[in-house]
């Protein structure tokens, strides 16, 4: 079985392909775009009407992979969990929520899981979540899940750390490490530390009804 599912997944994407992954029990919608990637050990998956996967993109050791409608991971992504680390219903599990996006060559532990909103981007590259890491005072690991709301941009070189909460209309800027759960009421956040340095942002991104962001009109 993990070797048919390994085999499907490095086809091309097409309906055939789709086919094939709905006769190995995952959910896949027929507008459902999955180009050539690697499904290593990946339990249950569930793609969305007009929700894409990208190519050479890797799955691997995921309990459940959702992808709600027009959701998309792009290139050469890297998105797996330990599963001696499944410890609650959350471990091993990632959430992308309808019309977000992770760009390309991001890098997701989701062992303690990882839920993204709706509208939201992790944009640019070499962004990295991680939700597992040793708990020094107890020398044994720990888990805690990531949360990242809806409208939020998630810029290059982020680093979130477990159990990190980035509220809705939030825009994380480059090269931020956030190891907190940040002010409900979202906002820009530059600092190195992680600090909101300013609240009730307002712009198009936050009230557009496609995920899919143009580039600058002539």
């Amino acid at each position: 079985m993990k070797f048919a599912v390994l085999l499907v997944g490095l086809l091309p994407s097409g309906r055939l392909k789709n086919l094939l992954l709905r006769k190995l029990n995952f959910e896949i919608h027929s507008t459902a775009d999955i180009s050539a990637c690697f499904l290593l050990g990946v339990r249950h998956l569930c793609v969305g009407s007009g929700a894409r996967i990208g190519t050479f993109t890797v799955l691997r050791g995921m309990k459940s992979v959702i992808l709600r409608d027009s959701a998309r991971i792009g290139q050469l992504n890297w998105i797996s969990a330990a599963p001696d680390l499944n410890m609650a219903d959350k471990s091993g599990t990632l959430i992308l929520g309808e019309h977000s996006a992770i760009t390309n060559r991001h890098y997701l532990d989701c062992s303690g899981g990882v839920e993204i909103g709706s509208y939201s981007t992790i944009a640019g590259v070499r962004s990295t979540l991680i939700t597992h890491g040793i708990n020094w005072r107890q020398s044994e690991q720990s888990v805690a899940p990531i949360r990242i709301g809806s409208y939020c941009i998630i810029s290059s070189n982020v680093n979130l750390t477990p159990g990190t909460v980035v509220p809705d209309r939030s825009v994380v800027g480059m090269g931020v490490t956030v190891d907190k759960t940040l002010s409900a009421d979202g906002g820009l956040i530059v600092s190195a530390r992680g600090e909101t340095v300013k609240e009730n942002i307002s712009g198009k991104y936050f009230e557009r009804e496609v995920g899919v962001v143009k580039p600058p009109q002539n």
